[in-house]
């Protein structure tokens, strides 16, 4: 069960979890992936949240916003205003995550709440 909770804006794309989330995915791109104590942290300007509780999303691009742990936004956070950005992240993901299918890589802004 998990203990941490943080919330999201990340500019990035997701991934289905049945096609990409193997055990030998996540240990290959486990630097990317966030720590829930630490504020943003990226390697080599991207971060994954991988959900291994429930195995509905992996989401790997910029992390534009997150809060504390347990905590939601006291603000409304405009997730599009970002659009500018879409080109840079597609390429840094196909740069560094190989393996994800070009049909796969439809770049959005997520909001979410990230348990781990």
């Amino acid at each position: 069960m998990s203990s941490n909770s943080n919330s999201y804006v990340i500019l990035g794309v997701r991934l289905d979890f049945e096609k990409y989330g193997s055990d030998t995915f996540f240990e290959k791109y486990s630097e990317y992936d966030d720590n829930s104590f630490k504020g943003i942290e990226h390697h080599n300007g991207l971060a994954m949240l991988f959900d291994g509780m429930n195995g509905n999303y992996i989401i790997i691009g910029e992390i534009k916003e997150k809060t504390e742990q347990h905590q939601g936004f006291s603000d409304i956070v405009i997730a599009d205003r970002w659009e500018s950005e879409k080109p840079h992240i597609k390429a840094l993901i196909q740069q560094y995550f190989t393996e994800i299918e070009p049909p796969d890589l439809f770049i959005a802004s997520y909001v979410l709440t990230h348990y781990s």
